[in-house]
């Protein structure tokens, strides 16, 4: 399983065409993969004492709320075939949604 991470990891990362045109849809791409790949990493570590002191607490919107967020950013990463376009709006969907609900 790790390989097959490792292996898609790259994949998103490989360079396109020589078409000036590729290369900035590859650049914006690449930099949103990188985006959600953070995303993904920082989030996981964040949502552990998230959600234990949620349930400490009885605050189960935010583990309810949490686990949403995590597990979109995770879809968006792992969703190869989805376009630019609903990758950026589903994770700007995400950070509108947690800024609306905390604020």
């Amino acid at each position: 399983m790790h390989k097959t991470i490792k292996k898609y990891l790259t994949s998103l990362f490989e360079p396109p065409g020589d078409t000036s045109y590729e290369r900035i849809e590859f650049f914006r791409q690449r930099l949103l993969v990188s985006l959600l790949l953070c995303l993904c990493i920082f989030g996981t570590i964040a949502y552990i004492p998230s959600v234990y002191y949620g349930y400490l607490y009885r605050f189960n919107s935010i583990i309810f709320l949490d686990t949403l967020a995590v597990g979109g950013f995770f879809f968006l990463l792992f969703r190869k075939r989805m376009n630019f376009l609903p990758r950026a709006t589903g994770l700007l969907s995400i950070f509108y949604i947690l800024a609306l609900v905390s604020g």
